[in-house]
Order: structure tokens, then sequence, then C-alpha cells
């Protein structure tokens, strides 16, 4: 027979086990940390699958499984040209924040997408990062006052051009053409060019030109078909440089400073590694969306050398254009372009 204190014994050990459980279980509910990316890409899109999976990935292992990450791709939180906004609003912890599609708030990081200023992904990329990362000049001037933290920045292959109808046998191809710009950078050369610029962020390019509200776009040839643009392009330039274009993945500055020092250290980690497997991913895979293009029946037009110091030559002014125009606003611009050489040249 059980005794009335036995009895009061054995309760007593169960409480204490189950209070130990409990504290247990609280204390691994309170370890782990999650956070919200949103961007603007198909599940499926190149950007998705090797920049923000990857990184998310990378850095839920690089915390042991404390970072857990909440995902909404394709807009879903918003469009590509508010994500900003909502990263500092709170709507998202972090996002694909692009300078050109928030020519308002960070128009100075739009300097990588002047023509000429990087040959590869891997050289843009290394040089944009220097000049965004904490003590980065884009950092303290744009970054940092917008309310966001970067945790990696990347810069896309030279830009392409491509259009629906008209062969581009040369630069004077070009003449009147409308041709999608995602910002302030682009649209000052095609300009140059005697082109018609008309701004509008990725996703809405192929409604546009399915419409005829433009006749072409700029970007990588690697970019066509996540877009679903090579069944609408028909022409395209090759070995050209009409610019880049750079993207980041930041985050909230008030949700950073409320992370452990272990955590942000992560997530840090984790965007130069991204950074670095990304941009050799783009720059390998240019290739293989020329392959695609050609076989989806559309037809490349190569530059010759003649053909690129002739676009160089008609483009030299943008850049001191750009700058000019920035300064008259009060903004350092030449300080960023010399930065970003400098940058460019250390690599």
């Amino acid at each position: 027979m059980i005794q009335p204190e036995e009895l009061t014994m054995k309760n007593t050990g169960l409480l204490a086990t189950l209070a130990v459980s409990a504290s247990l279980l609280a204390t691994a509910v309170q370890a782990e940390t999650r956070l919200k990316v949103a961007d603007s890409f198909p599940t499926s899109h190149y950007i998705s699958v090797e920049a923000a999976k990857k990184f998310m990935d990378e850095a839920t292992r690089l915390s042991n499984g404390e970072l857990q990450f909440d995902y909404f791709p394709t807009e879903q939180l918003g469009k590509a040209k508010d994500l900003l906004q909502l990263t500092t609003t709170g709507l998202t912890d972090i996002a694909y924040i692009v300078p050109s599609y928030a020519p308002d708030k960070l128009p100075m990081s739009s300097v990588a997408e002047l023509p000429g200023m990087y040959s590869t992904s891997c050289e843009g990329t290394h040089a944009f990062w220097k000049l965004i990362d904490e003590g980065g000049i884009l950092n303290r001037e744009e970054f940092e006052p917008n309310g966001v933290v970067p945790l990696m920045g990347f810069a896309l292959p030279p830009y392409q051009i491509s259009v629906t109808a008209k062969p581009l046998d040369g630069i004077d191809a070009l003449k009147g053409q409308k041709i999608r710009a995602a910002g302030g950078a682009f649209e000052l050369t095609l300009r140059a060019l005697e082109a018609v610029p008309v701004r509008m962020a990725a996703p809405e390019i192929r409604e546009a030109l399915v419409r005829g509200t433009i006749d072409g776009s700029v970007g990588p040839l690697v970019s066509l078909a996540p877009y679903d643009l090579l069944t609408v392009m028909r022409h395209g330039t090759q070995k050209a440089s009409f610019g880049g274009f750079v993207g980041t993945y930041s985050i909230s500055k008030e949700v950073w400073d409320g992370l452990s020092q272990e955590q942000q250290a992560a997530l840090k980690e984790a965007g130069r590694s991204t950074m670095e497997h990304f941009c050799t991913y783009a720059d390998d895979n240019e290739a293989a969306g020329a392959k695609a293009f050609e076989e989806a029946g559309g037809t490349l037009w190569p530059y010759s050398a003649e053909q690129n110091a002739e676009l160089a030559e008609r483009v030299q002014p943008v850049a001191d254009d750009w700058a000019t125009r920035l300064e008259e606003r009060g903004l350092p611009a030449r300080q960023v372009l010399d930065a970003y050489k400098a940058a460019r040249a250390s690599n």
C-alpha cells in the first residue's frame, strides 16, 4: 500500500520533471528566431534559387537552426518598387531591395549600373559590396539613413539589349526604340543612344512587350528565360555592355539590432558566401542564356571590337551627366563614382 508521504514525493518528483521539460521547451522556442523574407521572383527564378534560398539555408546552418525563415516570393507582400518601404515599416524583415527601383531613396547606389563599370558579375559584385557594406560610402550615405542593413549585394552580368522585331545589326538600330529601363542610370545611357527609355520593374516587362508599350528591354541573357521572354524577344545584342544591374537583400535596422551577435554573424557570413556563389553562377550561365535564346528562334548580334569602341564613345558622357544631376541635389555622387572605380581596381 502506497503511503501518503510516498505519493506526495512521487508527485513532487513528477512536477519537478515536468517543470524542467517545460523550461527546456521554452528555451528551445525562445532560441528560434523567425524572419520574413520578401522578393519579386517566382520560386524557379535563378535569383530565388541561387541567392535567396541559398542564403536562407546557409544562415539556418550557420546559426545551428536558431534562424528560421518564412519566404514570400513573387511580390506576395508588395511590389518590387515598394520593398524598401515595406522593410522599414515592418511588413517584412528582409527584402530584395534594388537601388534603381527606389531612385528617390537610393539614387547613388545605381553607380554600378552606368555603362562600362564592370565586365563580369563577380567583378561588379565585389566592387558594389565594398561600397554598401558597413563603413562603405553608400552604406553611410543611403542604406543607413533609410533604416536597412545590406546582408548581400550582387551585380548581374553586363546588360545586353533585346527587342521584339528589329534586327540589332548596329548601334543605330536602337534609335527611336522604346526600351525598358530599370532606373536613372539606364535612362541616361539609352538617351545617349537615341533610344526611348521607359521605366518599369522586371516583373512588368513581358506584359508591356506583348501590349506594345515597349519594343525591348535591357538585361543579361541569362534573365530572359526566367521572365518568359524567350518567345517574345526576337533579336538581341551579345558581347556588349550597356550597363549593369545591382540588387541587395537587406534587413531592417530595427530587426538587426534585436538579434544576438551570433545571429548577426551568421547572417553576414551567409551573405558573403552566397554572393560568391551567385556571381560565379551568373557568369557561368550567361552563355547558357545565349544558347537558349537562339534555340527559341532568336537572333544574336555579337558586338565587334569596333562596335564596342563606338558604344564606349557614345556613352562616355553618361557617368559625368549622372554625377552632375545628383550633385545638383546636394549628393556626393562624384565621391561615390570615384569610390566605385577604386573598389573595382582593387579587386
